[in-house]
């Protein structure tokens, strides 16, 4: 293995956490590990990789982050990046018990990389390819004028959440055949308004949103895989008595349910933790290298482990009341419900509905309304990328309705 460090204390640790993994039976690539500022972690965290092409909106999402670090509400302990060798960030005035958990975190993180059937992508030359794309994109920027290269970005990433719906639980014939093709694809195949490198600056973004999607349908699984395995190396160590303490106050209060959300590193820990006792430890390995979240909530959260953990959701009724839902069963189905498109609103393209020339879209309501506002905002986006009316069929207020922007206005009308 090779470490990046900026000091020595850390190096004997490094080994010992290395050596106690692959005893475990983990298969990870050789690791680098880099400390940095809460600033550059918000950065990292905000582009998802050191070098990645400049806009607004991820420039936007650093400020949110490095802000809540300042203020205490938030602290990135480590952040990993898919490739080979895997890169892990560790943050810089982490205490040594800290970095031990971060980087025990980081090698499991590491060996589901390695090893899931949905990380099929070159691992060796992602952060090449983001590289490439920054070049790229800055170049058109000399050519064709910052100002366009920024719009057609924004306009393309204000697809992101509809890209990342499309599909997560199909393969990609039976998606195309239920009418869920690709929408960056579509829209480059299709559109009369787009030229070849505005063409190309879509193509290559989506490229990079599959290595981003592949991690937000896998999210759960892997931060419980990693939650599993940082426990266990921890406790096979020969923490001092004041380690001891720290590691079990740490990790108490990282898997535990905080604001009402649901843990997801505390659950996928807890369902793995169950299986391991009912399957044994070669199962789970199965599992990690097979399952994305939705079949792994899917086929092994017991309902048992759902009043275990005290998970309910709550459900709104006329009048505007909640409901708490506990109901096993129900609070399953909820899960599957939200995981299924990976946590954002099922949108596909419907062909044939609508405008001759315009883009009708449909929004698969499962009891979660859109917000109006961003519905307009995004298909005054899609519009740019067009050129034509863009329409989505939602239901909003208890009615179906369809909302369309044809360039001039938005209307709201009956389907």
């Amino acid at each position: 293995m090779v470490f990046l460090l900026d000091f020595n204390v850390l190096w004997h640790n490094i080994e010992r956490i290395g050596n106690a993994a692959q005893k475990m039976g983990l298969d990870f690539y050789d690791m680098e590990f880099i400390l940095c500022t809460p600033e550059e972690m918000s950065f990292i965290g905000a582009y998802g990789m050191p070098r990645r092409f400049c806009h607004w909106t991820l420039g936007k999402e650093f400020y949110r982050l490095y802000l809540r670090q300042r203020l205490g509400l938030i602290k990135i302990h480590e952040l990993v990046m898919n490739s080979n060798p895997c890169t892990a960030f560790l943050l810089k005035g982490n205490s040594l018990l800290e970095n031990k958990i971060s980087m025990a975190h980081a090698i499991a993180h590491s060996d589901f990389f390695k090893n899931n059937i949905f990380y099929s992508h070159d691992s060796k030359t992602v952060a090449r390819f983001f590289a490439e794309n920054q070049k790229l994109f800055s170049e058109f920027e000399e050519r064709y004028g910052k100002q366009k290269v920024e719009k057609i970005l924004e306009a393309a990433l204000a697809l992101r959440c509809i890209y990342f719906s499309q599909g997560l639980s199909k393969d990609e014939k039976s998606s195309q055949d239920a009418g869920e093709e690709d929408i960056y694809l579509y829209i480059c195949r299709n559109s009369k308004v787009l030229e070849d490198w505005q063409k190309e600056i879509i193509y290559r973004l989506r490229h990079e949103l599959e290595y981003f999607r592949t991690h937000a349908c896998t999210k759960l699984i892997n931060e419980g895989w990693a939650a599993f395995w940082h426990t266990k190396i921890l406790r096979e160590l020969d923490l001092s008595a004041d380690e001891a303490v720290e590691f079990a106050l740490m990790n108490a209060k990282a898997l535990s349910h905080q604001d009402g959300e649901c843990n997801l590193y505390l659950l996928g820990r807890e369902i793995f933790a169950d299986l391991e006792k009912s399957m044994g430890t070669k199962k789970i390995f199965e599992i990690r290298s097979r399952e994305n979240d939705l079949g792994f909530i899917e086929k092994y959260l017991s309902h048992n482990l759902i009043k275990r953990l005290g998970l309910f959701f709550y459900s709104k009724k006329k009048g505007g009341f909640k409901e708490i839902i506990h109901e096993p069963a129900a609070v399953k189905m909820h899960l599957v419900k939200r995981i299924k498109n990976c946590w954002y609103p099922h949108i596909v393209i419907v062909q044939g509905k609508g405008d001759k020339s315009g883009l009708y879209l449909h929004h698969h309501y499962d009891g979660y309304q859109l917000n109006s506002f961003y519905v307009k905002k995004t298909l005054e986006r899609i519009f740019m990328l067009w050129g034509e009316t863009v329409s989505i069929e939602t239901f909003w207020k208890r009615r179906p309705v369809v909302f369309a922007y044809n360039g001039k206005e938005h209307i709201l009308a009956d389907p």
